[in-house]
Parts: C-alpha cells; sequence; structure tokens
C-alpha cells in the first residue's frame, strides 16, 4: 500500500507452511540458525532442481519438481502440522512415540553414571585443535605425495562403533565371542582387496589387519626372513622409504636394518632412473632372500620384469611396497605388479590409515606364504586389529572399483606431468627429468638452496611440502630437494590449469627463499628458522601476499568429507542477505571462544567490538534473567553459547512475546523444544537438518533441509517468495502471464505452472530486504482508491477479463468463464 491515506482491504489466503518464512511487510523478524552445523553441507547453489516431498493430507504424497525455466528452484521436503500433545509425549512425558526415539543423556547408574556428551561439551580443546587443523587443510596448498582426503563415507566408517570390538584372530577363528558382524565385515573387505586389484582368490590372498604400511612391511620381513637374513630395497636418499632398511655408516637406523642384513640398490644419478644392471651386479654378490621393489619419492615406474629375472637369479622372494601407487596400479594407469612379484603391500587407496598384504597361495621359495604372513601379524607383530580402519579399507576399496575412480587416477597423472612441464620451463632441475606417476622430485641444488629453508617459506604462504633428499644428498635433515605430489589437490578437483599456476606459486616461494637466505647474518639452517620467524623478517609482506592469494584459490574447491568448510565462503554472503530486514542469531552448545570464532567467520559478528554482552552472552546468564529482562536482551543478542536444551527455547518466547516472526533450524534432540514452540505454539516455521539431524528434530519441524546449508534456507526463501509475489500478481495483472520462450510446447506441456509462477518477478536476493511473516498474514491486499473504490463484480470482471485468452479458458462460454472466475476467486480468498 504506497498510499498512507488510504485503508487496505486484507483477504487472508492459506498457503502451504513451506512459505511461512517468505513473506512481505511486518514489524521485524528473526532467524534463528545453528552455523557450525546449519552452515555445513555441500550444496552447490548455482543451479538446483531437487523433489519436494510432502508429508500428510494436506498435500499429495508424491514427488513433484519445478523445473525448464531459468531459475530452477530445490524445495526440501515439507511436513504438514502435528499436533502439540502427540510429540509432547515423546519429548516432555518420556513417552516415546512410534516413530520417535529419544536418546537419555545419562548412561549407567548407582553414582557411576556421566554423561555422553559430544566432542565441543566434553573436550573444547581437542574439538578445537581439530577445527584449527580442519581449517589449515582446507586453505592450504597439500601437495604431500602421500596424502590425501579420503571420503566422508570412509570417516563415517571409521568412527563408528567398529573401534568398540576386539577382534584377535582371523575371521571364524577368534579368540574373543561376538564376533560374527566383525567376520562378515573384514571377509567383505579382503573379497573388495581382491577385486579391486584384479586378483584371483584360488591364487592369491590378502590380510587386511596390518595397522599401517611399515608395520606390514616388517609382517612381510618377519613372515618370510630370518634374524640378520639380507635384504635389498631402495637407497632413502634416491627415493627409497626408511622401512626398506636404511641405515648410514654409522647407525642402524631403520628396524629393518637392526633386525636383518640391509644393502641398498641406487638410482643411475645421470638418469634418475634405477640402475638395474647395478643392483643385479649387487644382487649376485650379497645373495639377498629378499628384494623390495618400491619406493616413496621415485617418479617412474618399476621394471618388474627386469626386477623378477634378478630375484630368480639369486633365489629371492620379489616383494613390491605399492604404498604410494596403489591407486594407480587398481585403476591399471600403471603397470600391474602382481604379475611378476611374490608379495605385495598396500598402505592406502584414498582410504584410511591402514595397510593390506596380499601374498601367492602357493609355496614360493619352500615357504607357505599365507601361513607365514597371517601368523606374523597375529600374533606376531599385533594384538587385535582395528576393526574400524578395516570397516573404512572395505569402503575405500568398493571406490577404488569404479569408472570415476579410474577417471580420477588419470587426472592424478596428467596433472602432476602438467605441473613437471611447467617447473621444467622455469628452470628446475628434476630428478629422472620428469614423471610417470602422481610426484615430482625437484633438486634445489643448483639454485644454492635447500629443501628444508623452501619447505619452511612456503608453510608459511600455505603451500605444504615436504623436503626430501634427491641423488647424491649428505644430509637427511637439510636435504637438496622438494617432492611434490597431486592427489591431494586433484581429489578437491584442481585441473592441469590450476597445477600450472601451483608451480608459479611454488617458483615464487623459492625465489623469496634465495632472497631471505641472503639477508639472514647466519648459515646454519636455525639462524635462518628465527629470522624468517621474527618481527624483522623484511619479506614478510611478500609471504603474506603469497598467502592470501594461494588462499584465495585452495577456498574455492570443496574438501571430501569436510563439506561444512567448502559452504564457507558463501557464509558471509548468505548471512548478509538476510541481515537488511532481519536479523540471524546463532544459539550453540560450542563454548564463547569457538562460538564467536565461528560467528565472525560468518559474519554474524561484525568484528571484536561487537563480542561484548549481551550480543554475546552465555546461556547460564539468558536464563537467570526475568521475563522482562530476556525480551530486552533478546533484542540485541546475536551469538549465544553453552546453550542447554531449554535456551533456545526461551529465546524464541522472548522474541515472539516482542512480536518478532522467528523461524528456527536445528539438528539435535536439544533442539526439539524451540522447533515445537516454533511450529506448533506460536506457529511461524521450524526446520531441521536432514543429515545431521536427529529423528526427534525431524519429526518437530515443519521442513527439512536435506543438505544441511543454511544457504539452502536463504535460497528457498528467495525463490519461494517469488513465487508467491508472482503468482498473485499474475492474477490480478492485464498482461497474459507468460513470456515468448515460456509459450513453447515443452514449458506449456511440463512446466506451465511453474513458470507461470516465476516468469515475470524472477527471484533475487532484494527479497530478502522483505522481513517475513507469520502463517495467519494476508497475502493478497487490496487499495482502495479515492476516486475508484474495488467491488466483488469488478474484481471478478477484471479476473476473467485477463483469462480471456488463456488456454485454460479458451473454450469456455461467456457463463461458464464468470463460473470459473469467480471459483478462481473465492480459493484465494478463501479465510
Amino acid at each position: 500500500n504506497k498510499n498512507p491515506n488510504t485503508k487496505p482491504t486484507v483477504f487472508p489466503v492459506r498457503v502451504p507452511s513451506s512459505a511461512l518464512l517468505l513473506t512481505p511487510d511486518c514489524k521485524g523478524s528473526s532467524i534463528l540458525s545453528k552455523p557450525d552445523k546449519a552452515c555445513g553441507g555441500a550444496a552447490v547453489m548455482g543451479s538446483i532442481q531437487q523433489p519436494t516431498w510432502t508429508k500428510g493430507t494436506t498435500f499429495p504424497n508424491k514427488g513433484l519438481s519445478f523445473g525448464g525455466y531459468s531459475h530452477q528452484l530445490k524445495l526440501n521436503y515439507v511436513k504438514t502440522r502435528r499436533s502439540y500433545s502427540y510429540i509432547e509425549g515423546s519429548l516432555v512425558a518420556g513417552r516415546p512415540s512410534s516413530s520417535v526415539s529419544v536418546p537419555l543423556p545419562e548412561i549407567g547408574g548407582d553414582g557411576s553414571s556421566f554423561i555422553d556428551n559430544g566432542l565441543s561439551e566434553a573436550d573444547p580443546e581437542v574439538r578445537g585443535i581439530i577445527e584449527k587443523e580442519k581449517e589449515r587443510q582446507f586453505k592450504s596448498l597439500e601437495l604431500i605425495a602421500s596424502e590425501n582426503f579420503t571420503y566422508r563415507a570412509v570417516m563415517e566408517a571409521v568412527g563408528s562403533c567398529l573401534t568398540n570390538k576386539y577382534s584377535e584372530g582371523l575371521p571364524g577363528k577368534r579368540y574373543y565371542g561376538g564376533n560374527e558382524h566383525i567376520d562378515e565385515l573384514e571377509t567383505l573387505c579382503q573379497k573388495r582387496a581382491l577385486d579391486a586389484f584384479h586378483l584371483d582368490g584360488k591364487k592369491w590372498g590378502v590380510n587386511v589387519q596390518p595397522l599401517s604400511g611399515s608395520p606390514a612391511n616388517f609382517e612381510v620381513y618377519t613372515a618370510v626372513l630370518k634374524p640378520h637374513d639380507r635384504l635389498m630395497g631402495l637407497d632413502l636418499s634416491h627415493g627409497g622409504h626408511l622401512s626398506h632398511g636404511f641405515m648410514t655408516p654409522k647407525r642402524r637406523v631403520s628396524g629393518t636394518s637392526i633386525y636383518f642384513e640391509s644393502m641398498s640398490y641406487r638410482l643411475n644419478e645421470s638418469t634418475g632412473l634405477v640402475d638395474y644392471d647395478k643392483l643385479e651386479e649387487m644382487a649376485d654378490r650379497f645373495k639377498p632372500k629378499l628384494i623390495i621393489a618400491g619406493a616413496s619419492a621415485y617418479p617412474r615406474d618399476f621394471n618388474y620384469p627386469h626386477m623378477r629375472k634378478i630375484a630368480d637369479a639369486v633365489g629371492a622372494f620379489l616383494m613390491m611396497d605399492m604404498a604410494h601407487i596403489s591407486g594407480l596400479v587398481a585403476a591399471s594407469v600403471l603397470a600391474n605388479p602382481f604379475d611378476y612379484c611374490d608379495i605385495v603391500t598396500q598402505q592406502h587407496t584414498r582410504g584410511p590409515r591402514g595397510g593390506m598384504i596380499f601374498f601367492k597361495k602357493d609355496t614360493v621359495l619352500g615357504v607357505d606364504l599365507e601361513s607365514a604372513i597371517n601368523n606374523a601379524v597375529f600374533p606376531g607383530l599385533q594384538g587385535g586389529p582395528h576393526n574400524h580402519t578395516i570397516g573404512g579399507l572395505a569402503v575405500c576399496l568398493k571406490y577404488a572399483q569404479s569408472p570415476e575412480f579410474k577417471a580420477y587416477q588419470n587426472k592424478v597423472v596428467s596433472n602432476c606431468r602438467a605441473l613437471a612441464s611447467r617447473l621444467t620451463e622455469l628452470g628446475y632441475k628434476l630428478v629422472s627429468g620428469g614423471s610417470d606417476n602422481h610426484l615430482v622430485l625437484v633438486d634445489l641444488r643448483p639454485l644454492g638452496i635447500d629443501g628444508a629453508r623452501v619447505e619452511k617459506i612456503l608453510d608459511m604462504a600455505s603451500i605444504t611440502l615436504n623436503k626430501n633428499s634427491v641423488p647424491g644428498d649428505k644430509s637427511a635433515v637439510v636435504p637438496g630437494g622438494i617432492r611434490i605430489g597431486s592427489p591431494a589437490m586433484t581429489t578437491r578437483g584442481f585441473t592441469e590449469k590450476e597445477f600450472i599456476a601451483v608451480a608459479d606459486y611454488i617458483h615464487e616461494g623459492v625465489q623469496i627463499t634465495i632472497d631471505a637466505k641472503r639477508a639472514v647474518s647466519g648459515s646454519k639452517l636455525q639462524d635462518f628458522m628465527r629470522f624468517v620467524t621474527s618481527p624483522e623478517f623484511s619479506l614478510k609482506d611478500r609471504v603474506s601476499d603469497l598467502q592470501r592469494r594461494v588462499e584465495g584459490l585452495t577456498t574455492r574447491f570443496p574438501i571430501p568429507g569436510s563439506q561444512e568448510l567448502t559452504s564457507r565462503r558463501s557464509w558471509k554472503r548468505t548471512i548478509a542477505k538476510t541481515m537488511g530486514r532481519n536479523q540471524v542469531r546463532m544459539v550453540t552448545g560450542n563454548n564463547l571462544q569457538t562460538a564467536k570464532a565461528i560467528a565472525l567467520e560468518c559474519g554474524i559478528l561484525a568484528d571484536d567490538k561487537d563480542a561484548t554482552e549481551p550480543t554475546l552472552i552465555e546461556a547460564n546468564v539468558f536464563r537467570e534473567l526475568s521475563d522482562r529482562e530476556r525480551e530486552d536482551y533478546a533484542e540485541k543478542i546475536s551469538v549465544m553459547g553453552r546453550s542447554s536444551p531449554n535456551d533456545k527455547l526461551l529465546l524464541v518466547q522472548a522474541l515472539r512475546r516482542r512480536g518478532h516472526i522467528v523461524a528456527v533450524t536445528g539438528d539435535g534432540t536439544n533442539d526439539a523444544p524451540a522447533l515445537l514452540e516454533v511450529t506448533i505454539i506460536v506457529a511461524d516455521i521450524g526446520l531441521a537438518m536432514g543429515i545431521q539431524g536427529t529423528e526427534v528434530a525431524k519429526e518437530s519441524s515443519d521442513i527439512v533441509i536435506l543438505d544441511d546449508d543454511f544457504a539452502s534456507v536463504v535460497k528457498l526463501t528467495v525463490n519461494v517468495t517469488a513465487l508467491i509475489i508472482n503468482a498473485v500478481a499474475a492474477s490480478f495483472s492485464n498482461d497474459i502471464p507468460l513470456n515468448a520462450v515460456q509459450l513453447l510446447w515443452v514449458n506449456l506441456i511440463m512446466d506451465t505452472l511453474g513458470a507461470q509462477a516465476l516468469a515475470t518477478e524472477p527471484p533475487n536476493d532484494h527479497l530478502m530486504d522483505r522481513p517475513p511473516v507469520g502463517r495467519n498474514y494476508g497475502y493478497i491486499v487490496l487499495q482502495r482508491s479515492s476516486y475508484n473504490e474495488y467491488n466483488v463484480e469488478e474484481l471478478v470482471a477484471s479476473a476473467i477479463s485477463d483469462y480471456r485468452q488463456s488456454l485454460k479458458f479458451q473454450n469456455l462460454n461467456e457463463e461458464n468463464r464468470n463460473r470459473a472466475g469467480l471459483e478462481i476467486l473465492k480459493v484465494l480468498c478463501k479465510p
């Protein structure tokens, strides 16, 4: 009503509860959210189209979707209102209904009871460390070749109840009871391991109990060697692994070299490739009983036929440690070691930190490998296996058999080659001149710099890689190279284009390191480390600028398993959209420090100056106030920490008494009372999280947000508001509410209603400037003019006129048109 001198006539309209957060013109509003949970999720808001499910009798119980027009709308499922007594019985009186289970927080009894709190409440210090590490991973260029980001499903398995069970022995041969499901899991994992590497179960077996790659290697040594038997592995400074028998002239470093006699073979320093002729010569003299293929910093594939020939010539077992390249082998990107090796160890394939040992079932050199290896694992070197790790391993092995996994592994190699090519263009010397797998080894010695100093500067710029020995190095502490891997950032979505940029960032960091080395007074590594971390470090601005650009790149890409970080960059934008005529309030069980940090990052708090009471408040302070004081505080609160189940409810009640329209998001049982208060008593709207949300929270809500993303709430608000405004406007417009494009055949047949609703006024963020209103607000407001007053007859005539050219009424006579128009008006204006 633009004319303040005229009095509006309101025709109240009943609409589905899905729209109740979304309509214009009221005194004020508040949206209560829980960003530490609700802002999580992996939704990509650019193109959104999912079905709408409805429960109950108000709407048809089937899937609906709106598509085919430019503003595709994603609606999560909307639930009809329930009687308060139905859920009150389960939440208050302790009588769980058939569809609601309420876990009791107190466990135990007779003096042994304790509160089974989540990590944020039980140990905020550990939670804080985890959150900082999560943030570091999100912002950093993770380029360590032995690291990757595992799947969300793997982390769920690793964090499951499987960790509670102890199960010494093998499936069917346990020393403890209650292992029937653990047997089923381990057997499944063994089968998937054989299938992932295309192995015949009659010829090959596998033990999935090793705790990691190095223990798996030592278990193989224990199985096939006697103390002081001889073995050969690639030298550490030439790309080998510590567990392959590393020792120095002065000290036996690895446990392998302590209990067995080891001799290392090397690369040809001129080519950077394994010198197989020299290996053959050394093996003939040393007569090892075991030869180990595999490496931790070798950018090329191994020549298995040649190594098989050498092993046969000296009567040795041939073992392949494929910890680094197992995914490439599973995807058939690299040569298959199983065709030539007797034993193959593996660490992970984008899975948990575990290990596997594959072995031939036939007797080899008089040794029954299956019995020897299984006994070496248990009881030889381990007790009960980590069943939660085996669960995660089974999940990742299922992924490893998918076409997507093979495509991913091919991208790992192509990205690494793009990185190597760009580094070569920039003048760097690469060991072996390039890469066939997932890593590049850079020799920095021609630049007069070492890997330790470069690692430190790059780490300060959020680029994570590791210093690494290169052929000819004298020190493993201050080696002459760096190792760069492509798997982790390929997992996050990097392409060759981004890896070219990565090479440029590394080059910039190396140049800063060279300049810093010139500026420091001492020549020792400790002098350099003190200088670059001191206030006197003159190149700090260059490092900070590089860090800013690096993080600007990395934070555009999601981390699997940590979707809440993916959407953090959109939190500020999303919350800012709501802050015109609305306010977002955060109520969380976290301590005030954690809540403050989240609120500052989300934009709920503008800066530290805002983080004072009552803007930032602990729930116990709010709880002790009188009703009137709570109302005053509620107007000012932005963040409430350490909340109990009843605190959010008290805040909702205080805001409602001040006339606010309140929407509540929640995910846990603790949120149910406030959700009930909103949806049942004061009847605005309650939203539950579909992924993290408990059944109690879902049952207590109007809408379930399937992706747990607060941005989806705002997107839903914008789209449905536009839908309602356009639907009402189209009904009383003199123009046909269809544009030329939407008159196309597909839209007329498939999407007419949706196209009409969103055609005239597309959804945009300005709709968030309209504060939401309650369920009973009237949507259609007709203005009384001083020179012309509407009456029902004129309104009906106008409506009929608008539809004269509409396809729906095209074949009706005048009388039926009038009757149809009147029926439409009655439906719209039904009280």
